[in-house]
């Protein structure tokens, strides 16, 4: 995983989905999970950084590393034209 600051990667009110990683030997692959909403970033004794989502499938909110959520940056909805 790459070395970056949360403070820096992720902002309150960003759109976020949940991406599980299997390191496999043989090769490695990626799942994509639930969409949410960052509603707060906090680091833990200077060192663990946590971001806390507001998952929109059921509502729940819950505390995430952040390697584990991936910023959904571009979103275009089609309009129909």
């Amino acid at each position: 995983m790459k070395d970056c600051d949360v403070l820096k990667s992720f902002s309150i009110g960003d759109l976020v989905q949940y991406v599980s990683y299997y390191d496999d030997p043989i090769g490695p692959w990626k799942m994509s999970g639930d969409l949410g909403i960052v509603v707060a970033l906090r680091k833990i004794d200077g060192k663990y950084e946590v971001v806390r989502v507001r998952w929109i499938s059921d509502n729940s909110v819950m505390d995430m590393a952040p390697e584990s959520l991936m910023l959904i940056s571009d979103i275009h909805i089609n309009d129909g034209g």
